[in-house]
């Protein structure tokens, strides 16, 4: 599956944008306590005083909105509910050019690491990032559905990639030590305080909603 490259007031790890209430809100993954949010490097502590929507089983991934999207010319992208999801949470959006993959560069690399870190390790066969390169016997192995996928790609990000130290992340007043995306996160959430934004002026009917960093202290949610 492709995905846009995304520019966010906190840059704290490349994922796909999953544009819906859901993804953009504060949900659990269920599972090993080990994906909570409150068991990571997340400042858990002040990003539940600050939001109360934030609970022990909130998985341990940051709450970004994005600012920009760049998009390849993929159908999901260039759909009407894309369009109006975008405009709906005020996220601007930019098409990549064709053929053109240095014009999103972050989703590009981060499609080589989920290949090598995630999808080789799923079930056996697996001999590339192309369809084409499967192994022998494939056929005949047991299926995980869409939804299943979505669910270990979840945990796997929660769990490992996001608290997994990038030579890329760096405390400008630390620059030898290496940190984990969660672990920029706090340092930024630190220094621009968390200020819960709702999707919408209209009273959710969950409890998702997304958020971005400011430059105010953290405060607590209306």
């Amino acid at each position: 599956m492709r995905a846009g490259s995304v520019r966010t007031p906190i840059i704290a790890g490349q994922q796909a944008p999953l544009l819906d209430c859901s993804s953009t809100g504060r949900e659990s993954l269920g599972g090993s306590r080990l994906s909570a949010a409150a068991a990571s490097s997340l400042p858990f502590g002040a990003l539940q005083a600050a939001d109360e929507r934030f609970t022990e089983a909130t998985a341990a991934r940051p709450v970004i909105r994005p600012e920009l999207i760049i998009y390849d010319q993929g159908s999901p992208y260039v759909s009407e509910h894309f369009t109006e999801v975008c405009d709906r949470l005020r996220i601007a959006r930019r098409p990549a050019r064709k053929r053109t993959a240095p014009d999103k560069p972050l989703v590009e690399h981060f499609f080589v690491t989920l290949a090598h870190r995630f999808s080789q390790y799923v079930r056996h066969g697996w001999q590339g990032r192309s369809h084409k390169k499967r192994g022998r016997g494939i056929e005949r192995m047991p299926l995980y559905t869409i939804a299943e996928l979505q669910q270990m790609a979840q945990e796997w990000v929660a769990l490992e990639y996001q608290q997994t130290p990038d030579a890329g992340l760096r405390d400008p007043f630390r620059p030898g030590i290496m940190l984990s995306p969660n672990d920029m996160y706090a340092v930024q959430v630190a220094r621009s305080g968390y200020r819960p934004m709702p999707l919408s002026p209209h009273p959710p009917r969950t409890a998702s909603s997304c958020c971005r960093g400011g430059s105010s202290p953290a405060r607590a949610a209306s």
